[in-house]
């Protein structure tokens, strides 16, 4: 509640038979909830209602959320691709939501959530910095070790299985996302995920792998050969994503937009094309 400044949750209350999955908390448990949280009130969802047939104004995400795995960015493109779809009438669940709203309370008027929420996700604090620095840190370790046990004859998978045990090892919950792990001409597919092909003697191998780490990740790129040793031309290609790495990186800076991080920087690059 906004004007209140009170911070209301609500949960399902406990079936009567058996029981709730392992500690999923209900409604009953409001005393808990309330001092784990920093909550001024849980309620059942009947409460909702009552509460909505009271209000004037609400805010509800328009955006779509992330969930496990899953970015924003890819969750609002599978949106699209469902609305620009004529034969596909399936409404977004946010938009399923904000209709049934304002069905049930016409009264309300319902603002949009999503800048807010992405504005408070713009400053963190030193407990999420260290979450973050934790995902970078073990999406490193994985990458390192694949380096250490990459040779011809393995499958692409193998590594992954690899990331993936040191991810839980720490702490995490797995994969932040399904991983890329891509030899040879695999390399070249954007976002290769079938990830089952057998690793060749003179090929090299992009893996581009992050944890779930506490709901965090972080995502890392890295090239090597199979073999161990640069080929020539290998050396020279990965020469030129690392100058490219880096100069993006030195074009970052407040205020600037994505687009004119990227054409600044293919502009100097076009430079290294021309030796």
């Amino acid at each position: 509640d906004g004007t209140s400044r009170r911070t209301t949750l609500y949960l399902p209350h406990r079936p009567q038979q058996g029981g709730t999955e392992g500690d999923t908390l209900t409604a009953e448990d409001a005393d808990l909830v309330k001092r784990l949280a920093g909550l001024e009130a849980v309620c059942g969802p009947e409460a909702l209602s009552e509460h909505l047939a009271a209000a004037g104004a609400i805010f509800t995400p328009h955006q779509p959320a992330e969930g496990w795995k899953e970015t924003r960015y890819a969750a609002a493109a599978a949106d699209k691709m469902v609305a620009d779809d004529p034969w596909d009438a399936t409404q977004s669940r946010q938009q399923r939501l904000i209709d049934h709203l304002k069905m049930q309370y016409p009264q309300l008027r319902i603002h949009d959530l999503s800048p807010i929420l992405d504005e408070l996700r713009a400053v963190k604090s030193p407990r999420q910095i260290e979450l973050l620095r934790r995902a970078g840190s073990l999406a490193a370790q994985a990458v390192t070790e694949a380096m250490r046990s990459t040779r011809p004859g393995i499958f692409e998978y193998q590594l992954g299985a690899l990331a993936d045990y040191l991810y839980r090892l720490h702490g995490a919950r797995g994969h932040g996302y399904r991983p890329i792990i891509a030899s040879g001409a695999n390399a070249w597919h954007g976002h290769y995920f079938r990830n089952d092909c057998r690793m060749k003697d003179g090929d090299i191998v992009l893996m581009d792998t992050a944890p779930d780490y506490h709901y965090y990740t972080s995502d890392i790129g890295r090239m090597w050969p199979v073999n161990g040793t640069y080929a020539p031309w290998q050396r020279e290609l990965y020469g030129f994503i690392v100058e490219y790495h880096k100069v993006l990186l030195g074009r970052i800076r407040p205020g600037a937009t994505a687009d004119e991080i990227h054409d600044e920087a293919a502009a100097e690059m076009a430079k290294v094309l021309e030796r």
